[in-house]
C-alpha cells in the first residue's frame, strides 16, 4: 500500500462525504443516503476513485464497529421486550419476505444460491433510515416505532447468522454436495459456541470487575471496550468466524453492564466515521453498466421493495392481529432495503454466492429505495403520530441536573421533594443509586446525550460539575437551545466567561448554601413553588 495514495483516497472520500452530508441535512435525509450519493459521484460519474483496495481495513473496521454497537443494544431489558409477539412478528417478516424475494429472483432465472442470498437482502430494512425517521418525528416510543425496532433487531440477528454462514463457505465458490455444506457449518457453529461461551465466562469472572474499576475514567472505559471488541474479533478470525460475528458477540458481552448505553454513545461517533468511508467507497466501486444492461429487472426490483414489500407486511401484521394504525405505519416505514443488505451481498459476491452484477444491483436499489421511501412515508404521515410521546422525556418542563457530586445530589433531592420533574445525569452509575427521580447515565460532552435528554424542551438545566470546560460547553448548548442554565461557579476568577454565555444563575454554594440557592431560583421564576 502506498502511503501517499492511501491518504489521497481517504481525503477524497471524507471530503465527498462531508459535502453531501451537509446537503442531506438540509433535505432531512439520513447520512447513509449522502454517503452513497457521494460515492456514486466521485466513482462511476467523475471517475476520481474506484474505492481502492487500500481501504479494506478501514471498511472492515467500520462494519465491525457497527455490529459491536448492535450487540451493545441487546440489553437484558430489550431481549425481554423482544419475547413473544414482537419476536414472532420479526421472524415471520424475515421468513415471508425472504421466500417472496427468492421467488421474485427465480422468475428472472437466477440460480438457487443467488435466490437465497438475494431474497434475504431484499427482506431486510434499513436501521439507519427507520431510526432517522422515528427520531425526527419523536416516535421511537410509539407503538409502531417499537414494533419496527423489534423487527429490525430480529433482522440484525438474522444478518449475523447469515454472515457467519457465508464465512463458513470459504472463498472462491460455493461448496459442492451436502457434505460440503454440513462440514463447514458444523465447524462454524462449534467455533461460534466457543467464542460465545468465552465471552460469557469473561463477563462473569473478569469484565464486570474491570469495567467497574474503569468507569470513573470515561476515556479509559472507551479504550478498554474497544480493546475488548477487537480482542474478540481477533479470536473469531483465528477460529474462522467473520470479524462481524466477533464484534457482535463482544457487544453482547458488554450489553448487561450499567453503563452500556453511555458506552454506545461514545463509540457511535467513531463508528460513524468508518461507516461513512465504507458507504462512500462501496458506492464508488459500483459498475453502472451492469445495472444498465438489465433495466427491466432493476425497475421491477424497485417496485418489489417500495410497493409489494409494504403491502405484504401489512397483510402479515393484520394476520398477527396488530392494531389497525400500527400495521400500516410499520409496513410503510420498513419499505426499503438495508445497509446490511449491502454488506451481506458484498461478502456473498466475494464467496461466489452471487455475481458482481447482483451485488451492484442491490447497491443501486439502496440508492433508489432510501430517499423514495422517506419521501413516501413523510408524505403519507405528515406531522407526529397520535401514539408518539413519552411522558418522562417528551413532556416540556423537566429539569436536568448534571453531576451527582454532593451538591448535585442535594439539589436533586430537594427538587424531587418539591414535586419537580427531575432527570439526574452522571457518567458513574454508582453515583445515581438512591435518587428518587429519573436517572440517566451519560456524558454531556456528546450532543447525542443532550438530544436524548430533550434539552430543547427542558425548563432548566443545572450543572453541579466542578469541571470548567464541561460547564462552559453546557452553558453554550443551553444558550443555543434557548434554555435557562444554572452553572456551578468553580473558579471565582472565571465567572465572566459563564456570564458572557448568558447563564441565568451562577451557583456559589460556598457563599450562599443550598437552601438559599433554591430560594433564589424560585424568586427568578426558574422553579415553581
Amino acid at each position: 500500500m502506498e502511503h501517499g495514495n492511501f491518504l489521497e483516497q481517504l481525503g477524497l472520500l471524507v471530503l465527498a462525504a462531508a459535502f453531501f452530508l451537509v446537503a442531506a441535512r438540509t433535505m432531512r435525509l439520513p447520512g447513509v443516503v449522502a454517503y452513497l450519493l457521494a460515492g456514486f459521484l466521485i466513482g462511476p460519474v467523475l471517475r476520481l476513485t474506484t474505492g481502492s483496495g487500500d481501504m479494506e481495513w478501514v471498511l472492515e473496521t467500520g462494519i465491525s464497529l457497527m455490529l459491536f454497537l448492535v450487540g451493545l443494544e441487546m440489553s437484558p431489558e430489550l431481549i425481554r421486550h423482544l419475547k413473544g409477539k414482537p419476536l414472532l412478528t420479526g421472524c415471520c417478516q424475515v421468513a415471508v419476505m425472504t421466500i417472496l424475494g427468492g421467488t421474485f429472483l427465480a422468475l428472472f432465472d437466477y440460480p438457487l444460491k443467488t435466490c437465497v442470498t438475494g431474497g434475504l437482502a431484499l427482506a431486510l430494512s434499513s436501521t439507519v433510515v427507520v431510526l432517522k425517521l422515528l427520531q425526527d418525528r419523536r416516535e421511537t416510543r410509539s407503538a409502531y416505532g417499537q414494533l419496527a425496532l423489534a423487527i429490525l433487531l430480529t433482522q440484525d440477528l438474522v444478518v449475523i447468522i447469515g454472515l457467519t454462514i457465508l464465512e463458513a463457505m470459504g472463498g472462491g465458490e460455493a461448496p459442492q454436495g451436502l457434505a460440503g455444506v454440513i462440514k463447514p457449518l458444523a465447524k462454524t457453529v462449534f467455533s461460534f459456541a466457543i467464542v460465545l461461551a468465552g465471552c460469557y465466562a469473561a463477563w462473569k469472572v473478569l469484565l464486570r470487575q474491570v469495567f467497574r474499576w474503569s468507569r470513573s475514567t470515561p476515556d479509559l472505559l472507551l479504550v478498554f471496550s474497544l480493546g475488548w471488541c477487537f480482542t474478540i474479533v481477533y479470536v473469531a478470525h483465528h477460529l474462522h468466524l467473520s470479524a462481524e460475528s466477533g464484534a457482535f458477540l463482544a457487544g453482547i458481552s458488554l450489553a448487561g453492564l450499567p453503563h452500556a448505553e453511555d458506552l454506545r454513545r461514545r463509540v457511535h461517533p467513531l463508528m460513524q466515521f468508518f461507516i461513512a468511508i465504507f458507504f462512500v467507497s462501496l458506492a464508488a466501486r459500483m459498475d453502472v453498466r451492469s445495472v444498465a444492461e438489465n433495466p427491466g429487472f432493476f425497475i421491477w426490483a424497485s417496485l418489489f421493495i417500495l410497493v409489494l414489500k409494504p403491502v405484504v407486511m401489512l397483510g402479515l401484521f393484520s394476520f398477527l392481529r396488530w392494531r389497525r394504525r400500527v400495521g400500516p405505519q410499520t409496513a410503510l416505514i420498513l419499505g426499503q432495503i438495508s445497509e446490511f443488505s449491502l454488506i451481506f451481498m458484498t461478502l456473498a459476491a466475494e464467496k461466489g454466492m452471487v455475481d458482481e452484477v447482483m451485488a451492484n444491483t442491490v447497491l443501486a436499489l439502496a440508492l433508489v429505495s432510501f430517499p423514495i421511501n422517506i419521501i413516501i412515508f413523510q408524505s403519507v404521515y405528515r406531522g407526529r403520530s397520535e401514539q408518539a410521546g413519552n411522558p418522562e422525556t417528551d413532556g416540556k418542563g423537566h429539569i436536568i441536573v448534571i453531576g451527582m457530586n454532593s451538591l448535585g445530589r442535594k439539589l436533586v433531592t430537594r427538587l424531587a421533594a418539591m414535586g419537580q420533574q427531575v432527570i439526574a445525569v452522571d457518567t458513574d452509575p454508582k453515583k445515581l443509586i438512591g435518587l428518587e427521580c429519573r436517572q440517566f447515565i451519560g456524558s454531556t460532552e456528546y450532543q447525542e446525550t443532550l438530544e436524548e435528554l430533550h434539552l430543547e424542551r427542558a425548563r432548566l438545566v443545572i450543572s453541579a460539575l466542578r469541571i470548567e470546560e464541561s460547564n462552559e460547553l453546557i452553558a453554550y448548548w443551553c444558550r443555543m437551545k434557548g434554555v435557562d442554565a444554572c452553572i456551578h461557579g468553580v473558579d471565582m476568577n472565571n465567572l465572566d466567561r459563564l456570564l458572557d454565555l448568558k447563564v441565568a444563575y451562577l451557583i456559589l454554594p460556598k457563599v450562599d448554601g443550598i437552601k438559599k440557592q433554591v430560594a433564589e431560583l424560585k424568586k427568578m421564576g426558574l422553579l415553581h413553588s
